[in-house]
């Protein structure tokens, strides 16, 4: 019944309603065939994007102990000169012992020393100026620590040389206070 329905009756082609439902059908399984390409491409696409991410955290993840090992190595290394600085200079003097508990009493907070010199004086004798070089969160912390060594009776003419912003972190400064030893009486 329904193939004997002719659509168009004239020419060489004659389109029936089961031709009709044919071309529907083909063209209906082409459609469905791209929509589960789109799809298996839609999902591809996140599992790359997910994989990415995975290996963006790990590498994140391995920079950050990378960095924390140069630090961690770094501030060692700025621990161990100062500590052999410290050890050289205090054979010389029995200052020292005063000088550095006036040095550690007017420490602010968030401020370290990464370098103490001695300077001055012969071979053996008492050294005549320090100089100290350190880092401080806070642009007041340098002033306050050369403000602080200035009373002290073991030292004169203390002067905060430099003090700048160091581009590498955010509110960190590195600064340098140079001071003159107050000789002994012996």
């Amino acid at each position: 019944m329904i193939q004997g329905v002719n659509f168009v009756t004239s020419g060489d082609y004659t389109l029936t309603y089961k031709r009709m439902l044919h071309g529907v059908f083909a063209f209906s399984v082409f459609l469905c065939v791209l929509y589960m390409f789109q799809v298996g491409r839609l999902y591809y696409t996140r599992h790359c994007i997910r994989m990415l991410e995975d290996n963006i955290k790990n590498l994140t993840v391995a920079k950050e102990k990378q960095l924390a090992v140069v630090k961690t190595t770094a501030t060692a290394r700025e621990a161990n000169s100062v500590v052999k600085e410290v050890y050289r200079i205090i054979g010389n003097s029995p200052d020292w012992p005063s000088i550095l508990k006036d040095l550690s009493q007017s420490m602010p907070a968030q401020t370290w020393l990464t370098t103490i010199k001695a300077e001055g004086g012969a071979q053996g004798e008492a050294a005549k100026k320090l100089s100290l070089s350190g880092s401080s969160y806070g642009a007041g912390n340098p002033m306050e620590l050369a403000i602080k060594l200035g009373k002290s009776t073991k030292l004169k003419a203390v002067s905060l040389k430099s003090s700048t912003k160091d581009n590498s972190a955010a509110n960190l400064y590195t600064f340098v206070i140079e001071a003159e030893i107050v000789a002994e009486d012996k």
